[in-house]
């Protein structure tokens, strides 16, 4: 028998002699403070059978882990080695019963045992903390060497093999010039060298399997460009400080947890050391490596003008709310008490999707209805749709997958096409004639984006012409002429907000790439309301000869926009 092979079966054996133990098997002691005095730090080792008689959930997923070196023996020169030694077995520990193969067990990282079995405390961690690094971090880097990216220093052992070094992943730092924009991208994760935490925030540490790290690191949550979201300001400036909640970790913890316990949320300083970037980690959305979700409840949103909605509470998906749902709905140029002949356009910012869904964020002309049709059930995903799960419409649809959960994407596309639906929820209502298809979707993409160049062309008609970058209206085509901000139209003084209002939506959806299949229903009413505004300052129903004109004839998005937007040639 293999030698890895015979050293799982003699831990599984030991493992399921811990399972018949009375009054063992998961168990639920805590291991010494931070603090643990210097009696536990030294205190002597037990050896890593003992651990396995009661740690047996912990215990299963190590020995199946690259800690306990089944599926990498190290040669006899390796281990006979003393360089070797001190990562690969630092306290004998791993020695199981009488044959004497190395492992990185228990008692390697957490130090000895001795007095932990069944009468006191065991140390947090092998090694002290001191002034540079917590014990976590400096016991993980132990073997793990942190070797900056500007240092010349070259591992001794396994150079280059990454896994075992942390060689150029792990540095955040970013240059910003005078304007605070980015000017070369995030390099690695930012993450606090002396608190508790600093490793097993992302990784855990006994099963030591990074695949949900490495679908995280290629979602947009890890977005390490420098035009991305964690880097294109310097979030760490005062300036910036209402953005911290949304665009760094240490914000986003801040602020759900001053929700969680009913305080008030105050933003990270840019001192700090966090506001080196920061993606969004796994810490963010969960309080442990086990996949605990940090929970805030239903969430309020506060807009300008002390505008305010509550939202369902929809399970996991609250978190998912906290930075989904706008920093300004169409309510807030409702309330606003701004003069539309010299007003900066109010702005919905990026993927609203959670406004959308419950039909929130949109600016909403007075006299039209935008209630859900009872055939619409995206709001109720995760929630009361049957088959559907308990974790709300946004866990529900991203992370409803059988692998990669951790892309938060719901389909697959490549070069920008759609050519798979991942999410095994879309299946449980779209069914028989109303199933989905990669090449519906694909369509539905296509739909929205022609019906939103129908709405574009009215407002270049007004002289509001989009560019996507701030203020997102200007005078003239590509960013040119100078921001918008007369928003009245020529002897009609009321039309300011509805002017601003119709911009408004268009920017929204915009940038909600998804939002033909986050809530169809009052996209389409957004932009038919807007172009039927735009048209002719009335709500009058004249989308279809408005789409109909002489003057659209031919152009690419005419017949789609008017399969998008109009039902039985009046609005949807």
């Amino acid at each position: 028998m293999k030698r890895s092979k015979w050293i799982t079966a003699a831990v599984m054996a030991v493992l399921l002699f811990g399972l018949m133990l009375s009054g063992c098997g998961s168990s639920t002691r805590e291991a010494g403070a931070p603090s643990a005095t210097t009696s536990v730090v030294t205190a002597p080792s037990a050896g890593v059978n003992v651990c396995l008689n009661c740690h047996t959930l912990q215990s299963s997923a190590w020995v199946l882990s690259g800690h306990a070196n089944t599926n990498s023996i190290p040669t006899y020169a390796q281990i006979s080695n003393p360089a070797c030694i001190p990562c690969h077995d630092p306290l004998g520990d791993g020695k199981l019963t009488d044959y004497q193969s190395p492992a990185v067990g228990c008692e390697s990282c957490h130090g000895g045992g001795g007095l932990h079995w069944g009468s006191g405390p065991i140390a947090f961690t092998r090694i002290a903390a001191n002034s540079t690094g917590s014990g976590q971090f400096n016991t993980c880097t132990s073997c793990h060497q942190l070797i900056g990216p500007d240092s010349t220093q070259a591992s001794p052992f396994h150079a280059g093999t990454a896994g075992r070094i942390i060689n150029d992943t792990h540095f955040a730092a970013v240059v910003y010039n005078g304007s605070n924009v980015v000017v070369n991208d995030i390099t690695g994760y930012a993450f606090d060298y002396l608190s508790d935490n600093p490793c097993a925030d992302c990784h855990n540490p006994h099963s030591a399997d990074l695949s949900i790290n490495r679908e995280w690191a290629a979602s947009g949550h890890a977005n390490m460009t420098k035009d991305g979201p964690w880097a294109h300001y310097n979030w760490g400036l005062s300036s910036r400080a209402s953005c911290q909640r949304c665009h760094a970790t240490s914000g986003l913890v801040a602020y759900a947890s001053s929700i969680i316990n009913s305080t008030t949320y105050t933003a990270p300083m840019a001192a700090d050391w966090r506001w080196k970037p920061e993606m969004l980690k796994c810490n963010g959305c969960h309080t442990n490596n086990k996949g605990a979700v940090r929970n805030p409840g239903a969430v309020t949103e506060t807009y300008a003008d002390n505008l305010t909605y509550t939202f369902p509470d929809i399970s996991k998906s609250n978190l998912c709310m906290l930075c989904h749902t706008g920093r300004e709905s169409g309510g807030s140029i409702t309330a606003s008490t701004a003069n539309f002949s010299n007003a900066s356009f109010i702005n919905s910012h990026y993927l609203t999707a959670g406004g959308t869904v419950f039909t929130t964020t949109g600016y909403e002309f007075t006299g039209r209805d935008y209630t859900n049709p009872v055939a619409y059930k995206h709001d109720q995903i995760g929630r009361t749709e049957a088959g559907t799960g308990s974790s709300g419409p946004c866990v529900g649809c991203h992370m409803s997958y059988v692998t990669e959960k951790h892309h938060f994407l719901p389909i697959a596309k490549v070069a920008n096409v759609i050519t798979e639906i991942k999410s095994t929820v879309c299946s449980v209502c779209h069914v028989g004639g109303s199933a989905l298809t990669a090449n519906l979707l694909q369509r539905e993409t296509a739909y929205l984006a022609n019906a939103a160049a129908a709405l574009d062309m009215e407002l270049q008609n007004r002289g509001y012409f989009f560019f996507n970058a701030h203020p997102y209206f200007f005078k003239a085509a590509g960013g040119t002429g100078g921001a918008v901000k007369n928003w009245l139209t020529a002897g009609a003084a009321v039309t300011g907000k509805n002017n601003m209002g119709a911009a408004f939506n268009y920017n929204l959806i915009e940038h909600d790439p998804g939002a033909f299949a986050h809530n169809s229903y009052y996209v389409k009413r957004l932009i038919y309301d807007s172009i039927d505004w735009l048209d002719n300052n009335a709500l009058d129903n004249s989308v279809n000869a408005t789409l109909l004109n002489a003057s659209h004839t031919g152009k690419a998005w005419q017949t789609d926009a008017q399969s998008y937007i109009l039902v039985g040639g009046g609005r949807p």
